[in-house]
């Protein structure tokens, strides 16, 4: 899933290029889903070509304006929302298989094979429900796509993309300042988004922009992967309780569930210290870093 911006393009073209591909490809991910194919593959796929075009629009957010910027934003969160149960649903069993798996006390072993059955959801239902999803983001990429010429312009030059990097590294920075305060979820889970976009908005930029100057892009993903499995265990959490008050768990899953709290504990234990280290610099700095390569 190729998404640099190539140096021996114009930029505008390039960027034309970049976004249509990933809207064609998400559409098609999810078009072959919706018509019977693997779904788990196809539209994990079609996520993760989402998340990049929101972390290009951030990107470009210093062009677009703001009512572009938001227009078009919450277009691309709407379908990434149609999309999230299946995600979620995935994502509750494999975290509950590895927690089974890692913890030696048998305890949270069985707790853990009890609520994987309990919260294992109905495939037929699921994926009559998961079609009907995926055909209605399908309509809703096509109408973006459509409208892509209409609000992308074509004169957008290297500086935009300085400012856009530098916005949302300030960001990430800020929001990595506050779960260092206070690491409730809420804090970590913004602290992660951000530097997720930063990590792609990098990678797409790498044969632009020198790369010595922003995080680099291995440990912003180790980062943003910790951060990312604290979070998918606080919506376990919130699944088991669910399940607790609609009762399709009977028995008290308090050993899982203290399991899953010193879990979140040693991820954030891991992950604020990183963040400490790739947010040292100023935002002021990395812009005076950046812009002397436009010269």
């Amino acid at each position: 899933m190729a998404y640099v911006l190539q140096p021996y393009e114009a930029l505008g073209f390039s960027l034309q290029r970049l976004l249509a591909r990933q809207m064609r490809g998400a559409f098609l991910d999810l078009q072959k889903a919706a018509r019977g194919g693997p779904c788990e593959p196809l539209v994990h796929a079609a996520r993760v070509r989402i998340k990049l075009l929101r972390a290009m629009l951030r990107l470009l957010r210093p062009r677009l304006g703001s009512a572009v910027y938001h227009r078009e934003n919450q277009a691309l969160g709407n379908v990434s929302r149609l999309l999230s149960s299946s995600r979620d649903d995935a994502v509750a069993q494999a975290s509950l298989a590895r927690l089974g798996r890692e913890s030696v006390a048998a305890a949270v072993q069985a707790q853990a094979a009890l609520l994987r059955q309990a919260l294992q959801p109905d495939d037929s239902h699921d994926r009559l429900s998961l079609d009907r999803r995926c055909r209605q983001a399908c309509r809703q990429l096509w109408a973006r796509l459509e409208k892509l010429d209409d609000w992308l312009p074509a004169d957008i030059d290297e500086s935009v993309l300085v400012q856009g990097l530098v916005s949302t590294y300030r960001a990430a920075r800020a929001d990595y300042r506050l779960a260092a305060k206070d690491d409730r979820q809420e804090s970590l889970h913004e602290a992660r988004k951000n530097a997720k976009y930063l990590m792609l908005q990098g990678r797409a930029v790498k044969k632009i922009l020198p790369q010595g100057c922003l995080p680099r892009s291995r440990k912003l993903q180790t980062y943003t992967d910790l951060l990312g499995e604290h979070h998918d265990l606080f919506l376990l959490v919130g699944k088991i309780k669910a399940a607790q008050r609609d009762g399709r768990v009977r028995q008290s899953p308090d050993a899982l569930l203290n399991a899953i709290a010193q879990r979140q504990t040693e991820l954030a234990q891991k992950a604020l210290p990183m963040g400490r280290r790739l947010w040292r610099k100023k935002p002021s700095q990395l812009r005076e870093e950046l812009l002397p390569t436009l010269v």
